[in-house]
């Protein structure tokens, strides 16, 4: 198993709460129950699994946070 520096880490997690951000804000599709949709869990769910646990909450807590 490759050992990932803390920088690298640290980076993947700040791309990925960025990317949820972005696509929580800019991509919705409207719901007929009057909210909507977004992207935004895809990329949160891609990112926890690229992550892992703890990269994978910090990257959700805030990019939903943020947006």
């Amino acid at each position: 198993m490759e050992r990932k520096s803390a920088a690298a880490v640290i980076c993947r997690t700040a791309l990925f709460a960025a990317l949820t951000c972005v696509a929580t804000i800019i991509i919705r599709i409207p719901s007929p129950l009057g909210g909507y949709i977004n992207f935004g869990d895809c990329i949160l769910l891609i990112g926890a699994w690229m992550l892992g646990p703890v990269g994978g909450i910090a990257a959700g807590a805030l990019g939903s946070l943020f947006a």
